[in-house]
């Protein structure tokens, strides 16, 4: 595992990168409250790649919700039972956005929505999917202080 820790003086701002991560899977770039997540073209997102990410999530996000944007500019395969735990292991996970522009990934997220247990919306730009993630934590983060 690759880290390039490109520490802001502001860590507490969620718009600057804190590190970025390469994985024999993909590249991940962490923010405050969320990820991006670039898989590497023909990779299979399985069971190894997935505890990796977790790891990582596990280091940066600790106890907090945090959101995962998904940026599926590359081809890969996805068993979507892979999202069958999501709501123990990734339970902090409260949101994917899925970021695509091809007709097929935008099919195949219908698919993996039957699977997930988290909110999940497909984005044409990471920007949308990043406004829609902060709009969620947000939501999260008021609900959870309400109760």
């Amino acid at each position: 595992m690759a880290v390039n820790n490109q520490k802001h003086d502001n860590l507490l701002n969620p718009k600057k990168m804190i590190t970025e991560i390469n994985l024999d899977c993909g590249n991940f770039k962490i923010y405050k409250d969320y990820m991006i997540g670039t898989m590497n073209e023909g990779v299979a997102f399985d069971e190894v790649c997935k505890n990796e990410i977790w790891e990582i999530c596990q280091t940066h996000f600790k106890d907090k919700p945090f959101g995962y944007i998904s940026n599926r500019v590359n081809s890969y395969s996805v068993d979507p039972t892979i999202y069958l735990d999501t709501s123990g292991k990734f339970a902090k996970m409260k949101a994917m956005a899925v970021v695509t522009q091809r007709k097929m990934q935008r099919l195949n997220v219908q698919l993996e929505r039957q699977f997930f247990k988290a909110e999940l919306e497909v984005f044409e730009s990471i920007e949308e999917g990043k406004a829609w993630i902060e709009k969620v934590l947000n939501y999260t983060k008021s609900n959870s202080l309400s109760t």
